[in-house]
């Protein structure tokens, strides 16, 4: 009698359609978290000097910054520096320093 039972209730586990997409979803994305990269020193050499020379010069450069699903690429002149909390500002958004994983001059 017990293992008639298990059969049925076995036999009635369904998952809904929403249900199924949503796990997929779950395990793409999963796949796709990619781990942030370690920078060299000579990188971040560049990386600070391009800051400073765009604060200084007003010239755009681009950033790339890490994000576990996918990069972000933001563009604009340095307007501010914040040694004490690393960050900078492009225009008027601030870039904390630990995101950033590469940098190019935007000409």
């Amino acid at each position: 009698m017990s293992k008639k039972l298990n059969d049925v209730f076995g036999t009635s586990r369904m998952m809904l359609f929403e249900h199924r997409d949503e796990l997929v979803e779950h395990s793409q994305k999963k796949k796709l978290n990619q781990h942030k990269p370690e920078l060299d020193e000579q990188l971040w050499e560049e990386v600070n000097e391009r800051i400073g020379y765009s604060y200084q010069e007003h010239e755009p450069i681009s950033l790339l910054l890490y994000n576990p699903v996918e990069n972000e690429v933001v563009t604009g002149v340095v307007t501010a520096v914040d040694s004490l909390q690393k960050r900078v500002q492009l225009n008027e958004r601030w870039v904390k320093a630990k995101d950033i994983i590469g940098v190019s001059s935007s000409l």
